[in-house]
């Protein structure tokens, strides 16, 4: 017996690592094994962008106090520029307005009369609660790397970065080979001194559950040319795992 890492490590070290790629829709990617490093199409945020509810300003007067001009909401910006002594409403993840050096957030916000504001701080700090554009990561800039299995947040990560199409490795197809007398499947009658083949779903579930494809799967008798010559048809697979005849018996082939 070995343990599972040796094991593990004796199959890398003889496998021949070829597999043909294709390009899928990053939508379906799930599961499956990136063939090459991915860059971003796009900056992340795409533009300068509001981090919480208040006022983009774009100086700090000594009163404190400012003008209102306009409103901006998220997916609607404005076209006006910020000049001294004025500020626009914004809001989380709105883009914010040429000319803003910095956001006031609303807690700290005094309304005097209609469209007159009083900074309670009196103070800014320039830059404050300002999400950069490419704050996240830039254009081009290598966002996931080759040989990842992309989870959800990864794609969550390839569409906010307009990937819309990621180089994969197809899928490797498996060929399952049990071996021994007494093995059936569950929908035949069960003769006396046989059992189930449970082992032979059981792997082949786990390969469903990977970026792999079970392509046959076969019981196979205790006899060396059966199993030779199934062996032999097996060889148009990627991969073939045999379970069964690991022992010291007679019938251990």
């Amino acid at each position: 017996m070995i343990l599972v890492k040796k094991a593990l490590s004796i199959i890398c070290k003889n496998t021949k690592k070829n597999l043909a790629t294709e390009n899928i829709n990053t939508e379906k990617s799930l599961g499956r094994i990136l063939a090459e490093n991915i860059r971003s199409v796009v900056d992340n945020p795409p533009f300068n962008m509001s981090a919480m509810d208040g006022y983009a300003v774009h100086d700090n007067p000594s009163t404190g106090i400012y003008k209102v001009v306009d409103v901006t909401f998220a997916g609607k910006p404005t076209k006006k520029r910020l000049t001294k002594g004025k500020a626009i409403r914004v809001f989380t993840g709105s883009k914010l307005p040429k000319g803003t050096k910095a956001v006031i957030i609303q807690e700290n916000i005094k309304k005097l009369e209609d469209k007159l504001i009083f900074n309670i701080t009196k103070k800014i700090k320039l830059g404050n609660y300002i999400r950069k554009k490419g704050l996240d990561f830039k254009r081009n800039k290598i966002i996931i790397t080759k040989s990842k299995e992309i989870n959800s947040r990864d794609i969550a990560l390839l569409i906010g970065a307009n990937v819309k199409h990621v180089k994969v490795f197809k899928k490797p197809r498996i060929t399952l080979l049990a071996s021994g007398d007494e093995l059936i499947v569950s929908n035949k009658k069960k003769p006396e001194g046989s059992i189930y083949a449970s082992s032979l779903f059981m792997i082949e579930s786990l390969i469903n559950l990977s970026a792999s494809k079970c392509i046959s799967k076969k019981i196979v008798k205790d006899n060396k040319n059966i199993i030779k010559d199934e062996l032999n048809k097996a060889t148009k697979a990627d991969v073939i795992i045999t379970t069964g005849g690991v022992s010291v018996g007679n019938k251990d082939l």
